[in-house]
């Protein structure tokens, strides 16, 4: 098989478990996004050359005991930093039965793993419950889903415009790739995308008038390509630490999950911290 066909045929699969995942009930998208999230955990560990179990436990720990909040608690917005903080000092109890004999490296690696790829995770999971539950709304898309339409097309315009206008490296040392024409072109089109979808999610109200959220949509189209864009470099930082090209081939023609999900799961503290903010 061609690494092109590969790509088109993998990327379709992919596309098809974030549809489905993202229109699933709680508890299969629950399980799904932790499947993402015990698969990036491994990627990351194995560029940090770290073989511990304890990062996967520490992320299923942060991981579940969050969807335990989210489902057993009215108001869990205000168990968030709860669940965090506890998580967060558990780390230290973990670290007595650890025979790492560098403690210090062992909690810097252990509170990386929450912070950058298990806290994510769990924000991912309280966006899907935020989505409103709108009656009488004409077409909508979920939040998750529509996010995840808004890094597409970042990705895809950005990479397009930078390589049709390109001329100023945006972060040479870290991507030479990237440009900043490429990264105004995919904020320019994620904004428009942003205003469709502010379209599609349309409220009727009980007196037949049509209400649109055009700032919500801005502003996480906007959250999504500035937030988005440092997700992306920041893990080709780790990568080129690594001396790495993709984080893993666990997804033929794409690489690993890591590099599938690095914006998304940069983005998403940002895009939580504002949906919650709007509710």
């Amino acid at each position: 098989m061609s690494e092109i066909s590969k790509r088109i045929i993998f990327g379709l699969l992919y596309i098809f478990v974030i549809i489905i995942a993202t229109n699933s009930n709680d508890y299969l998208f629950s399980i799904i996004f932790y499947t993402f999230m015990m698969f990036c955990t491994y990627e990351f560990n194995k560029m940090q050359n770290n073989s511990s179990i304890y990062p996967y436990i520490l992320n299923s720990i942060l991981y579940l005991t969050g969807v335990f909040v989210l489902f057993n608690l009215h108001n869990y917005t205000n168990y968030i930093g709860i669940t965090l903080v506890l998580t967060l000092f558990f780390v230290f109890i973990i670290n007595l039965f650890s025979k790492n004999s560098n403690p210090s490296r062992f909690l810097g690696n252990a509170f990386l793993n929450l912070i950058y790829i298990g806290l994510p995770f769990v924000f991912i999971v309280f966006i899907h419950d935020a989505n409103p539950d709108i009656h009488g709304a004409v077409f909508k898309l979920n939040y998750v889903l529509s996010i995840f339409i808004l890094l597409w097309v970042n990705d895809t315009f950005a990479y397009l415009t930078g390589k049709k206008f390109g001329k100023h490296k945006l972060f040479e040392r870290i991507s030479p790739k990237k440009t900043i024409e490429g990264f105004i072109g995919g904020l320019i089109f994620t904004l428009i995308f942003g205003f469709i979808i502010s379209k599609i999610n349309v409220l009727q109200m009980q007196n037949g008038s049509l209400l649109y959220n055009y700032k919500l949509w801005l502003v996480i189209s906007l959250i999504v390509s500035v937030f988005g864009t440092l997700g992306d470099l920041i893990e080709s930082k780790f990568k080129r630490e690594a001396n790495i090209k993709d984080s893993s081939n666990l997804i033929p023609g794409h690489g690993g999950f890591l590099d599938r999900l690095d914006s998304f799961i940069f983005a998403t503290p940002f895009i939580f911290i504002y949906i919650i903010s709007n509710l």
